[in-house]
């Protein structure tokens, strides 16, 4: 493969990306590539190229040293300003282009082009070469932009003029439209790849920065000497080592984004204290000039700081070897949060103790590596206090082998490389015959599986469809549609419908009772009782349908007859409840036979079969999911997953990929020309190719969780390929489909043939599985009561990630940060937002708290079908600027509402899913240190009441409820209380715990040692 290299950073200059791409150009050539850079003279990081050999001048071809071919761009000399470095990057972009198009044209065109950023002009420059090439591009997004074009006051002080301005206002779209027009986009952290997959970008990948263990790890301990070569002149790498002195090391970039102020500041609060802490800062950058001055100051206020310059990469173990502890430090900038210093893997694989100042996903690596400690972001005390706590007990010094073990696990350069190059395979294979084939096929799926719906069910459909146009296009719609209708009769029924207010359209049908084929469709889905169309074609099939909604299954398949389509859904129907029955069981996909592998002297490997996954879904699922293979991942298991037949295609996504990698964790799918046409088939259809893809990778063990479909499959290929299975009951199926029937149906929907034959089914699921995980103990209780033995039952709770642990915020600082009013009582959630949740209970309580003259105030974040009518509830309670719905957030935003509110409330209705199934929100809630009001159900009750982490409250009274946040924001000390117990609550709850609980189970299954 030719790849060409557009960077602005390169060898032989020092600086983070420029020992990126050499570990990566090393690699990439040593697999076979040929490799091209065009990259501008050295010249960084002064500015100014000094003497040039005529290796390294503009216009120069010359090899580098793992035999790249590098090709020299001009440059413009810069100083210490952000326009003049921009102006620099300009001039080198646009050279690249010129160079680009010129010297690889024709015969010597690359298969594929990358352009990294920063610089940013690198960006246009790399979409302009590789639409003039006709080649694929990939972005790489070292850093957050565009967001961090929204800090940009505060990394740029210089005044700003109406060019600079003009440009801070454009550059965010122009960024985001580029990434939009990638073949895909590179960055090297998890968080940023969440945001960006948020904006709709298709094709997201994680490649870290690396760091080679072997070759930074020191031969001493913390506070010894690191082996041979090491000075030993004063003031220069020798230190005390009597343990008199802590010695802080910061080495990398000195700029404004990393906030060393703080480090000084806390080495004076140190040295008031009586500690001797010696600060010493190598590196060079756009503050070095003020860090000098600030340094000064605190060496006459009797501290020790140091100040030095950059030094070779062949140096820098040595500053490893003086240091007791290494700084790594960001600013609590938002975009940071997402920004992962390459420093920090560095870092973890010295051995050395962390001491680090961050938020964000680096914050969370410190915490799941085990190797250091971290404060907030500006806390000059804070880290004063940790730095007084290492020097008056050096063993927290020692943190073994745990910082090298993650990096060699989640930063290896090799790893790191194979998948860059996996990537770039991708991208030039998206080009050619194979990716149309896969494009067509999944538009042929996509067709024929919208056929078959259209077939079923018409207005369910058209519904979905409309449903996945974004807000802005949906409510227009809406409004076509309700156009002329006054409100009254079927269209107007079916614009609330489309528009997500399902109430709204069932009270029109309910006060207008319209005739026709399409007023019986909605009365179906909506659950109105009595409004049928009249006779007609569809009529059968439409009572089949409202009968199966209703639970009355042989009332259904006696109903769907007397016409073609009737026909075809009654033998969907049968084949359907073919599935429930007690006994059935798919046959197996080939004769059985030991998956060659297995063996309980190899780490364990799991294979897990889901329903969905991200990035193309984000739900409470699909996190879970995403967590718990992390967490096994950082346990030393090996996992993979396949997601259900047709899926991500049939929901509407034909541009999918057989494989999506997120963040580390590969996700199959499969996606064949055509699915079988009746649920038990499709079952089978699935079942040959998990156990195709099961004999492939080899797994010790399979694991799949509810519901009974996903078991079904699994149990066949376990039983072909002679492995044991997991089956993970995150919730009981018949409960959930009750709570989706109108409250007036629930018990007769309770007694039905459909509820009935899901509850023997899951359980006799629950009771063929090796084991079965459960999320609760009230989960786990019913699931003994059902039969299953105690002893195979282990309950995995939903976890919260450490580093929302080492989070802490007030709640006017959090919502400072999301730019939100910092005064008032806030309360609220962050949720799925769907009837069961019982929100409009809470916003009827947080209007009678304002009705009380309490300044209450609410945020509900988070989307679902729920939330136009709460938007609209809100504005009849007359309160639409208390409370806020800014819809759905990534994890970081979300961690940031949970730490805005005051009180996180868990509303939920008396409804028998609530009542067995604990969120995980709650959690993540106490985690921030933030008192829980839930209702009073055994799930919730179980995780608040017994841990002390908050108060509970009968279901949707609103009396209670009010009056339980009215006590709460007249006692800050008891709210402080139930936040302290939380957080003690949640430390036992990580997701690093969990993966460690899952390798137990494995290894009781002789599933790897």
């Amino acid at each position: 493969m030719r790849i060409l290299l557009v960077t602005h950073y390169y060898a032989p200059e020092v600086g983070a990306p420029q020992h990126r791409w050499d570990a990566l150009v090393a690699r990439f050539v040593a697999a076979g590539h040929e490799v091209a850079v065009l990259a501008p003279s050295p010249h960084y990081p002064s500015g100014r190229a000094g003497a040039l050999a005529a290796s390294e001048r503009p216009g120069a071809i010359a090899q580098g040293r793992h035999g790249e071919t590098v090709h020299r761009l001009r440059f413009g000399e810069y100083g210490t300003g952000v326009t003049s470095r921009a102006r620099d990057q300009l001039v080198t972009a646009a050279d690249a282009v010129r160079v680009g198009v010129t010297r690889f044209a024709g015969a010597r065109r690359p298969d594929v082009v990358v352009a990294t950023a920063p610089g940013l002009p690198s960006i246009p420059a790399g979409l302009v070469l590789a639409r003039a090439l006709r080649r694929p591009l990939v972005l790489e997004m070292r850093d957050a932009w565009p967001d961090l074009l929204g800090s940009h006051p505060e990394w740029d002080t210089q005044p700003k003029g109406p060019l600079s301005r003009l440009a801070a206002a454009v550059l965010p779209g122009a960024v985001t439209a580029a990434q939009r027009r990638a073949d895909a986009v590179v960055t090297t952290t998890a968080g940023f790849a969440e945001v960006l997959r948020g904006r709709g970008l298709r094709r997201v990948r994680v490649v870290r920065n690396g760091a080679p263990v072997p070759d930074l790890a020191h031969s001493g301990g913390p506070g010894q000497p690191g082996g041979p070569g090491q000075p030993d002149g004063p003031g220069q790498l020798s230190h005390d080592r009597s343990g008199r002195e802590l010695c802080v090391l910061y080495l990398g970039t000195v700029g404004r984004s990393q906030g060393l102020g703080t480090a000084v500041d806390a080495v004076v609060t140190a040295a008031r204290a009586g500690a001797d802490v010696h600060l010493r800062i190598v590196g060079d950058g756009a503050e070095v000039p003020a860090l000098r001055a600030h340094a000064a100051g605190a060496s006459r206020a009797g501290a020790r700081v140091d100040v030095l310059p950059p030094v070779p990469r062949h140096a820098v173990g040595e500053h490893y070897a003086w240091a007791d502890t290494v700084l790594v430090s960001l600013r609590a900038w938002r975009p940071l949060h997402w920004t992962v210093p390459s420093k920090l893997y560095e870092a973890l694989a010295t051995g050395r103790h962390v001491s680090g100042v961050l938020a964000g996903e680096a914050a969370g690596i410190v915490s799941a590596a085990g190797a250091g400690h971290v404060v907030e972001p500006g806390d000059a005390a804070g880290l004063a206090a940790l730095w007084l706590r290492l020097h008056a007990d050096r063993s927290l010094l020692d943190v073994g082998t745990a910082g090298q073990e993650w990096v060699r696990r989640h930063a290896d350069p090799d790893r790191l490389a194979t998948d860059y190059l996996t990537l770039l395979t991708e991208v030039t294979r998206d080009r050619a015959p194979r990716r149309a084939a896969e494009l067509a096929r999944n538009v042929a799926l996509l067709a024929r599986t919208a056929a078959h719906h259209a077939a079923d069910d018409p207005l369910l459909l058209a519904v979905q469809v409309a449903r996945r146009l974004p807000a802005r296009t949906r409510e227009p719609l809406a409004r076509l549609v309700r156009a002329g209708t006054r409100g009254r009769g079927t269209r107007a029924a079916l614009a609330a419908f489309v528009a997500d207010r399902p109430d709204d359209a069932a009270t029109i049908l309910r006060a207008e009772r319209p005739r026709g084929a399409l007023a019986a469709e909605l009365a179906v889905h909506l659950g109105v009782g009595g409004t049928v169309g009249s006779d007609g074609p569809g009529r059968a099939t439409t009572a089949a349908r409202a009968a199966w909604q209703r639970g009355d299954i042989a009332a259904a398949v006696g109903l769907a007859r007397g016409s073609r389509a009737a026909d075809a859904y009654r033998r969907r129907l049968l084949a359907e409840r073919r599935t429930m029955e007690p006994g059935f069981r798919l046959g197996t996909p080939t004769p059985p036979a030991a998956v060659v592998g297995r063996s309980v002297d190899r780490s364990p490997r799991a294979l897990h079969v889901l329903t969905n996954s991200l990035p193309w879904t984000a739900s409470g699922y699909s996190l879970r999911s995403h967590a718990v293979l992390r967490a096994q991942q950082q346990a030393g298991i090996d996992v993979e997953a396949v997601t259900r037949i047709g899926y991500p295609v049939t929901v509407g996504l034909p541009w999918a990929r057989p494989l999506d990698d997120v963040d580390g964790v590969r996700y199959r799918r499969v996606l064949p020309t055509a699915l079988a046409r009746t649920p038990d088939r499709r079952l089978e259809q699935m079942a040959v190719h998990v156990e195709r893809l099961a004999r492939e990778l080899g797994p010790t063990v399979l694991h799949t969780t509810t519901n009974y479909t996903n078991a079904l499959v699994t149990e066949a290929v376990a039983r072909a390929v002679g492995l044991p299975w997991v089956y993970e009951v995150r919730g009981q199926l018949e409960k959930t489909w009750l709570a989706s029937r109108p409250a007036a149906e629930r018990d007769a929907a309770a007694a039905s043939e459909r509820y009935a034959l899901l509850h023997a089914k899951e359980t006799e699921m629950a009771l063929a599985a090796d084991h079965v995980v459960t999320l609760s103990t009230t989960l786990r209780a019913d699931l003994v009561e059902r039969g299953v033995d105690a002893g195979r039952i282990t309950v995995v709770p939903n976890g919260v990630d450490e580093s929302l642990l080492d989070l802490r915020l007030s709640p006017a600082e959090a919502r400072e940060r999301l730019g939100i009013p910092t005064a008032g009582f806030w309360v609220g959630t962050v949720s799925s937002l769907v009837d069961y949740e019982g929100l409009d209970t809470l916003l009827d309580a947080v209007a009678r708290l304002r009705r009380q003259g309490l300044d209450a105030r609410g945020a509900i974040v988070g989307d679902g079908v729920s939330r136009p009518g709460l938007i609209a509830r809100a504005e009849t309670l007359g309160m639409p600027g208390a409370v806020t719905f800014p819809g759905r957030v990534d994890r970081d935003e979300a961690a940031l509402w949970h730490r805005a509110l005051d009180v996180f409330v868990v509303p939920r209705r008396d409804v028998p899913v609530c009542r067995a199934v604990t969120p995980l929100k709650p959690v993540e809630a106490m985690a921030a240190g933030r008192p829980v009001v839930v209702s009073d159900l055994p799930a919730l009750t179980e995780i608040v009441t017994e841990p002390g982490t908050g108060v509970a409250v009968p279901a949707g009274n609103v009396d209670a409820l009010a009056a339980a946040l009215a006590s709460l924001a007249g006692d800050p000390e008891a709210r402080g209380k139930y936040g302290e117990a939380g957080r003690r609550f949640a430390a036992t709850r990580t997701w690093r715990g969990n993966g460690e609980l899952y390798r137990r189970i494995y290894r009781s299954l002789g599933a790897g040692s």
